[in-house]
């Protein structure tokens, strides 16, 4: 046992080794203007992207995924390409292109002060987009690629790769995963603002984006054209659908009653520059003690709080559970981070607030309960609230939490095969996606911008 620890932690060490030797190359080739070396290093660094099979995703033309880090971005990516045979899809290392950009880019930069008025800040853009130029050249001659695909079009260290990318010729599309900025009139005024004073022009190619609120902040901000910004839907919304069509009716007999509660921090989805410190402060408080209540009162039923995996998030969760005189029952159950996919696939109901998991719930044909009182209903804080209108059942206190949540979980799920247009109508209007095809119009929308082989 010994033994396989220390060769554990010596290729663990290696692999530390070998990516901060990597790190320091790119970053080397971007101080000594040496763009044939980085684009040699970065081929090296490109990886297929596997399937949930594990398999790679494999085809005659190459697709560089630009890597978020985020699980929601990449189940977009993999089911705009499920059903596609033309093109390979590889990503570089989350580390590869901050070390190019990092190097270049005056220090402090960020994505929400792009725009400055700073001559010496301003000077390190057109530097990183020519030598961004030059090294795709190199790259391209090396390792072609036929797009690049972007998480968010306003990541300071892709801003200069998009203009540089649109300069030779390779389109540059944002397959856009934040689409909740106009969720409320409060969050469309402070994006326009972030977006038109902070951000400025995109400069790619195509935005693709889940829903038209978003696609009209983008065009009122002036950080696009009509012809760069599209609504397709949320891609991976489409097998949640295929889920609901395929287990439609009564649910099999002698499963576990299960409660997905997708968990939430004091300061969810409240801008900082809002000045709300407290934020949901009792309401986060009392909705989280009431699903551990909710446990300990009925063994029989599974709670699971679902997580985002933020460090600070699973520590507000548990100093919140733990701060009782009992210890949160054996049947509440904290899952951080990953997939909610089958968690909720397996829940009878769904608690949930101010989170798009509600709105998964949803097209699972789930039975959605939303917590609503406490500092949920302050007319300041309501500004930052994502509604569901009648596509979900409301609980006005923590006792009612507890009834609603238990009188769901009790009764047998009978899965419908449609879902009721009240339900549609909000998938629609949030997500873009209430026929499950998201991910054919955005495959389409990417096949439009490519030049055939």
């Amino acid at each position: 046992m010994i033994q396989r620890l220390d060769d554990y932690r010596n290729k663990a060490h290696a692999i530390l080794v070998h990516k901060d030797t990597r790190r320091k190359i790119l970053s080397f080739a971007a101080r000594w203007n040496l763009p044939w070396v980085a684009a040699r290093m970065l081929a090296t660094l490109s990886q297929p992207i596997v399937k949930d099979d594990g398999t790679p995703k494999t085809g005659p033309s190459r697709i560089l995924v630009l890597n978020s880090g985020k699980d929601e971005f990449l189940r977009d990516i993999l089911e705009v390409f499920s059903g596609d045979d033309r093109f390979e899809l590889v990503q570089w290392p989350q580390y590869a292109l901050p070390a190019i950009a990092d190097t270049i880019l005056y220090p402090g930069l960020r994505h929400d002060t792009y725009v400055t008025n700073n001559p010496e800040v301003e000077a390190t853009k057109p530097r990183y987009r020519r030598f961004a130029l030059a090294m795709w050249r190199h790259l391209q001659r090396i390792q072609p690629f036929a797009a690049v695909i972007s998480p968010n079009f306003g990541y300071r260290v892709q801003r200069e790769l998009a203009f540089a990318l649109e300069q030779y010729g390779t389109p540059f599309v944002v397959l856009q995963k934040e689409n909740l900025n106009a969720a409320t009139e409060h969050r469309r005024e402070f994006w326009r603002g972030i977006y038109r004073e902070r951000r400025g022009k995109f400069g790619g190619r195509k935005i693709l984006v889940y829903n038209q609120m978003e696609c009209d902040l983008e065009l009122s901000s002036g950080i696009v054209t009509p012809s760069q910004v599209e609504v397709v839907g949320m891609a991976r919304l489409d097998r949640f659908h295929r889920w609901r069509r395929e287990h439609a009716g009564p649910a099999p007999a002698g499963r576990a009653a299960k409660v997905t509660f997708f968990s939430f921090s004091r300061s969810d989805k409240i801008p900082v520059e809002a000045g709300l410190s407290n934020g949901w402060g009792g309401f986060c408080t009392d909705t989280h003690r009431a699903m551990v209540d909710l446990a300990r009162a009925r063994p029989d039923i599974h709670v699971y709080a679902k997580t985002k995996g933020l460090t600070r998030q699973d520590e507000e969760l548990l100093a919140i559970v733990n701060a009782g005189e009992e210890a949160p029952p054996a049947n509440f159950h904290i899952t951080s981070g990953g997939d909610a996919f089958e968690l909720m696939a397996e829940s009878r109901v769904v608690v949930g607030f101010n989170t798009t998991g509600v709105l998964e719930a949803l097209a699972l044909g789930k039975p959605v309960i939303v917590p609503r009182f406490g500092e949920a209903v302050d007319p300041v804080l309501r500004k930052f609230v994502i509604d569901v209108g009648d596509a979900a059942d409301y609980a006005d206190s923590p006792a009612q939490l507890r009834e609603l949540v238990l009188a769901r979980a009790i009764q047998p799920l009978n899965t419908p095969l449609e879902l009721p247009e009240r339900v549609k109508k909000i998938l629609q209007y949030w997500l873009g996606n209430e026929d499950g095809l998201a991910g054919r119009r955005a495959y389409e929308a990417i096949c439009r911008e490519i030049k055939p082989a």
